[in-house]
């Protein structure tokens, strides 16, 4: 082809009616400039061509205008999977939106293409590559599947952004009420971003493709193995449908459904039990619970982090709730040096006694494992209710509160993620726990079988 013949860029690409919509937003009113949108998220559905969309906007964009383009997924084996290596359903590759005649360089190895105008475009998955995306000046970058990635990869470019007036487009099906959810939440109705919501599971309800129909999802669920929480989230991109791996998200669902997350005062005739995660230069855990009847009530929720036992009677006694018991988790009763006999709980009796707070500090043996413990959780959890405004914080930790996934092996292992949901969650297994320490009734109650499995425990 002669040099001067015309290209068109992105090449093979027409987009669906709502594809067209975000290169529109994007791109503002035609002669026209700053009247397009810099910011977009796109709430779609698995099999509406997220990626083959936002890929060939960026290509559009760096072919016109030089600068650094970015590509972000969660991992960078989904990065080389999903786009890189990608050929679509009709034996097209994605890379292939690129016409040649622009390319004066590609890397398989780096992910990286230099175009002829010396612009960059560069695919990588944030889980490798952090920090080759930090301090670059960029003038647009896609954020693949959000919901499952770091919310540090953003913020990390954001000065970046910022510095040279450059564009971002989030896409993700949802992944349960996570950082995702927070930004959907703040940004569906400003009038700087563009937001649009495609789901194909629904017929009467907003948003609905009808990419693909509904009587084909028994087809789907069982040639893909998905339940209908899966279906619902990816293509119905639910948010009330919880992360994947999540413990406790249905609970979370379900108390909200029947009431039981809800305004829950103080009631001041009955005493306060406390529940913790409390570490040495980690962060503090607390739930603030009272027994109601046959229910515990919730009714405050505590975190902080570099707190020391002062600063924690300080905080017990400005809540101004009369305290029965104070429960720690077994580290708790360590020496702190092997020489002394300092204890984080005997340092925090004292302080409760110099700070006149009352309640008696327990340290909880350990009894289980904590794969046990939650599954004790889980059992006990219709007995438990939340105050909706104190407990907001703790709720979502629980509900994000997950177990860990072998990214090479596609699999989810059989124990909890340590992240910063864990300390809530930690801190809420001791409610459980004291009572196993007390008397194991509710376990009897329960017809549940506890292993007293010392060896698995998992002390973090």
């Amino acid at each position: 082809m002669a040099t001067n013949d015309p290209v068109t860029v992105p090449y093979n690409f027409t987009p669906r009616g709502y594809q067209l919509e975000l290169f529109q937003a994007m791109d503002g009113i035609q002669g026209q400039p700053g009247t397009g949108k810099s910011r977009a998220a796109l709430r779609w559905h698995r099999r509406a061509g997220k990626d083959k969309c936002c890929f060939c906007y960026l290509i559009k964009q760096a072919a016109q205008v030089a600068g650094n383009y970015f590509y972000v997924f969660p991992t960078k084996t989904m990065a080389r999977q999903a786009l890189w290596e990608n050929v679509d359903s009709s034996g097209f590759k994605l890379l292939d939106h690129v016409p040649p005649q622009i390319i004066k360089r590609k890397s398989n190895q780096e992910m990286l293409m230099e175009l002829v105008n010396g612009s960059t475009i560069r695919v990588l998955g944030y889980d490798k590559d952090p920090d080759s995306i930090r301090g670059i000046a960029c003038k647009g970058v896609v954020f693949s599947e959000f919901a499952f990635s770091d919310p540090e990869s953003y913020k990390t470019m954001i000065p970046a952004l910022r510095e040279s007036e450059g564009w971002a487009i989030f896409n993700s099906t949802p992944n349960g009420r996570n950082h995702f959810y927070d930004m959907w939440k703040n940004i569906v109705d400003s009038p700087r971003w563009f937001c649009s919501m495609l789901q194909t599971y629904w017929p009467d309800q907003p948003g609905y493709s009808g990419l693909i129909k509904k009587e084909l999802f028994s087809e789907i669920m069982e040639e893909e193995g998905l339940t209908d929480e899966d279906v619902e989230r990816e293509y119905g991109v639910s948010f009330n449908s919880g992360m994947k791996g999540s413990y406790y998200a249905d609970f979370i669902q379900d108390a909200l459904n029947t009431g039981r997350i809800a305004p829950y005062l103080y009631d001041d005739q009955l005493p306060v039990n406390t529940y913790w995660d409390i570490g040495i230069d980690d962060t503090d855990a607390c739930w603030f619970g009272q027994t109601v009847g046959n229910a515990i009530h919730f009714i405050d929720y505590y975190e902080e982090t570099g707190q020391g036992t002062n600063d924690i009677a300080r905080m017990l006694l400005n809540k101004g709730y009369e305290y029965r018991t104070h429960y720690l988790p077994h580290d708790a009763g360590h020496r702190k040096k092997a020489k002394e006999v300092v204890t984080t709980a005997g340092e925090l009796e004292d302080s409760l006694k110099d700070f006149k707070v009352g309640g008696r500090v327990d340290v909880l043996s350990r009894t289980t494992s904590v794969q046990a413990s939650i599954t004790a959780v889980r059992k006990r959890f219709p007995v438990y209710k939340f105050d909706s405004i104190t407990c907001k914080e703790g709720i979502n930790h629980l509900e994000l509160y997950h177990k860990a996934y072998d990214k090479r092996r596609k699999i989810f292992l059989q124990q909890p993620m340590h992240d910063e949901h864990s300390h809530a969650a930690d801190a809420f297994r001791m409610e459980t726990e004291s009572m196993d320490n007390r008397n194991d009734s509710f376990f009897k109650m329960n017809n549940i079988s506890v292993k007293r499995d010392y060896d698995a425990f998992d002390d973090w």
